[in-house]
């Protein structure tokens, strides 16, 4: 549908002011500009930063770039539709990032440990160290220093539970280019049933400078379908 433009002292006819509202007010609402009302691209806003709107009510909201809210934004999600070793964000530019995960591994009940890890960067080298402090029938505190990982999870499968093993929490990491990243991650891990396996806090640092630009999760077994990570940020 064409936007008709209008000169003086011409013939215009019904259809071609139709045609103009429908163009502007109607089906998809597109930013326009310029004489002809043609589609831009980044040039214009919805409001302002002094004047707002009230509410906004949507079916979906598909956002290119960040959300600049007061809130926690979701910036990625991954499922495995299928079983894998690592789940991985990369590209990153923040300082600050929140990680949500609920890792699935399954369990034949053979009580053999697995461990789940955590890297910055793909940097394998001994540039990590953690304090851990868990509780399973008793508290206890773990330190570790330069280590080539973080530990995230570790899975010791009571003897004879099977089904879904399961590592579910949360890690805060602030990584200023200018100092070393710091993260704190709390979790619980679930085994088999209603068996539950440990619940744990734990500081991490990783020995760096460079500016983080991923974040790896990578199991020593797969990871089974289903799992989920989200990767959140205030921005």
């Amino acid at each position: 549908m064409a936007f008709h433009t209008f000169i003086s002292y011409t013939t215009i006819t019904a259809s071609d002011m139709n045609d103009n509202f429908q163009f502007v007010g109607g089906s998809h609402w597109l930013p326009r500009g310029g004489a002809s009302l043609d589609a831009t691209n980044g040039v214009y806003n919805l409001g302002s930063q002094s004047f707002y709107w009230d509410n906004v009510y949507v079916n979906s909201l598909s956002v290119s770039g960040y959300s600049n809210t007061s809130c926690w934004n979701m910036i990625s999600q991954v499922i495995l539709s299928a079983a894998a070793t690592s789940v991985e964000f990369t590209g990153l530019i923040r300082d600050l990032y929140k990680v949500i995960f609920d890792l699935r591994q399954t369990s034949s009940g053979s009580g053999a440990n697995s461990g789940i890890y955590l890297y910055f960067n793909n940097d394998s080298a001994s540039n990590y160290g953690y304090i851990l402090v868990y509780a399973t029938s008793t508290i206890a505190i773990y330190t570790a220093t330069n280590l080539p990982y973080i530990g995230l999870s570790t899975i010791n499968n009571p003897a004879g539970t099977t089904g879904v093993y399961i590592s579910a929490g949360d890690i805060l990491i602030y990584g200023n280019s200018e100092y070393e990243k710091v993260c704190l991650i709390c979790g619980n891990d679930l085994c088999g049933g209603t068996n539950i396996g440990m619940s744990r806090f734990e500081n991490a640092i990783w020995n760096n400078l460079n500016t983080l630009t991923s974040i790896k999760i990578i199991s020593s077994q797969n990871l089974a379908t289903n799992t989920t990570v989200q990767l959140w940020s205030p921005l």
